[in-house]
């Protein structure tokens, strides 16, 4: 069993989520998917963030890379939940430094090894021929996250 400390969950369509987490005692970033392999729905779903899990998973060998993160989650006990409101931005920060999680500063288009790509309506994308070696990271951003995006248009 991994601890696992959830720390986003995303409304995907159909009714789907994302789930993604750090796992402490591995030191490494996992999105959780069913037994089977798939996203859960908001229904069903029970992690919300900051709750902390014991996890067994193993990982998923369904999706392609740069979806090295994905593991599918063979038995859940939540045990705790982190104290957010009172957990220091330091001490988060220590523990992402201490993991092999990503840690990206600067402008957005430093994220996943720079490979982010802008379309000709300002959509942001992978291209299948130049994919990162990992589809989960944390960012730091250098601007306020609105000027970021606007000061980007001409990159």
């Amino acid at each position: 069993m991994a601890q696992v400390i959830i720390v986003s969950r995303t409304r995907m369509a159909d009714g789907f989520v994302c789930v993604g987490g750090v796992d402490v005692d591995n030191r490494r970033s996992v999105r959780l998917l069913d037994a089977r392999g798939r996203h859960e729905t908001a229904e069903t779903c029970p992690y919300t963030i900051w709750d902390i899990w014991d996890i067994d998973y193993y990982p998923n060998q369904r999706r392609p890379n740069p979806h090295t993160e994905d593991v599918n989650v063979a038995r859940r006990i939540k045990i705790d939940r982190v104290d957010a409101p009172n957990m220091s931005v330091n001490r988060f920060a220590e523990l992402m430094l201490n993991s092999n999680i990503p840690i990206f500063r600067g402008s957005l288009f430093s994220v996943f090894d720079g490979k982010l790509r802008r379309t000709d309506k300002d959509k942001l994308y992978i291209s299948k021929e130049d994919v990162p070696t990992f589809s989960t990271c944390f960012w730091i951003n250098d601007k306020r996250l609105l000027n970021s995006l606007l000061s980007t248009k001409n990159q």
